[in-house]
């Protein structure tokens, strides 16, 4: 079988293989800041912030709770490789601890408004909090799981990311800008998927060593 077959067929089986497997979510986003408390260390009016979030949708990457008020769902994620990272430019706040909640029909930010759909991702760092909150029609999706990988883009195109104090006041408000999220390969994937693709383009390579005429009986040189 030609070696170009074969690397075909093993890149076909190492990505079914991947996708069947659990792999950590990773969502980037970038936002302006529109409003400010002008407290140390709390970036001003106009600057930009740049954020990194791990997630999972195995059930057995985090814990459950039923705490975020009704029609939402809490999960908890405390392990590596789930982290919550924030570069806030003159600081860059990175911790494991990351909690999702997922709002069906929430009119938690304004009661006067239309319900919506949310995802909140939030996490706490020496009692400051830190939430990046997607926000959605109320026709976005149904129920409390966690949305799919194209949902939560779709999402983050209306979106807010918040500082607040341990006594829960505003110290910044930011408007997301972008947002991208994308499924990250488990470690022995991709070392595996490397593995096969090295293996096979060094069989590919013997057989032009083959197929060349050589001056020795011998076909393959020690």
């Amino acid at each position: 079988m030609k070696p170009s077959i074969i690397l075909a067929i093993a890149l076909a089986t190492l990505s079914s293989l991947q996708i069947s497997m659990a792999a950590p979510i990773q969502a980037q986003f970038t936002a302006i800041v529109t409003s400010t408390s002008h407290t140390a260390g709390i970036p001003p009016i106009g600057a930009g912030i740049q954020g990194v979030i791990t997630f999972d949708y195995d059930p057995s990457s985090y814990s459950l709770a039923n705490d975020c008020g009704p029609f939402c769902t809490s999960y908890f994620y405390s392990t590596s490789p789930h982290h919550f990272t924030v570069n806030l430019g003159s600081s860059v706040i990175s911790t494991p601890y990351t909690g999702l909640a997922v709002s069906d029909n929430t009119t938690f930010l304004d009661p006067l408004a239309p319900a919506k759909d949310a995802i909140d991702f939030a996490t706490k760092s020496q009692g400051t909090g830190y939430t990046l909150v997607l926000n959605g029609p109320s026709s976005s999706f149904s129920g409390t799981a966690i949305p799919s990988l194209a949902v939560l883009t779709a999402l983050g195109q209306e979106g807010y990311f918040y500082i607040t104090s341990p006594t829960f006041d505003n110290l910044l408000t930011a408007r997301v800008n972008s947002f991208f999220i994308s499924s990250v390969p488990e470690p022995s994937v991709a070392l595996l998927l490397a593995f096969g693709i090295a293996t096979l383009l060094g069989m590919k390579s013997l057989s032009r060593r083959v197929a060349e005429p050589k001056n020795y009986m011998v076909p393959f040189p020690a």
